[in-house]
């Protein structure tokens, strides 16, 4: 069970959006992932450019899925403050990663910041999403790692 400061993280209005992303991320479910992103998202992933709108922010996902595999994907924090058509959500997963092209697994501990609205049909959707590496390697620098065979250490 994930460590909350904030008593409203767990039981707030957006747990199912929250819990469907996850989902998404942990089954590489780029649809899924996507539906719940508004069209003008501001999605700033870790050591790498901005991508702005779904559109690219579904390139993004659907690059990271030819390279990488999530082994596992766990919360360790959540905070949650919903304020109006607003939810504002901050904390930390660690992440278990491996490599499509065979080579070893990455970990990592990741900070995010999620920025949800709610839309007139009762959807919560994301607005902004961003997350940071707590881990000397960033995520560009595994990007090309994964993408290049290098040569075994006897």
């Amino acid at each position: 069970m994930p460590i909350n400061e904030d008593p409203t993280a767990i039981g707030s209005v957006i747990d199912p959006w929250h819990e469907s992303l996850y989902e998404a991320i942990r089954e590489s479910d780029v649809s899924t992932i996507e539906s719940l992103l508004m069209g003008d998202v501001v999605f700033m992933p870790s050591n790498e450019a901005t991508c702005r709108g779904s559109a690219q922010a579904r390139q993004w996902f659907e690059d990271y899925y030819r390279r990488f595999k999530i082994d596992e994907l766990k919360e360790t924090h959540r905070s949650v403050t919903v304020q109006d058509k607003w939810a504002f959500e901050w904390g930390a997963h660690s992440i278990k990663i491996s490599s499509l092209s065979g080579s070893q697994s990455i970990a990592d501990d990741v900070r995010f910041l999620h920025v949800w609205q709610l839309q007139p049909n009762r959807r919560w959707r994301l607005a902004r999403m961003m997350w940071n590496s707590s881990r000397p390697i960033g995520a560009s620098l595994s990007r090309i790692l994964a993408s290049v065979s290098l040569p075994q250490q006897p």
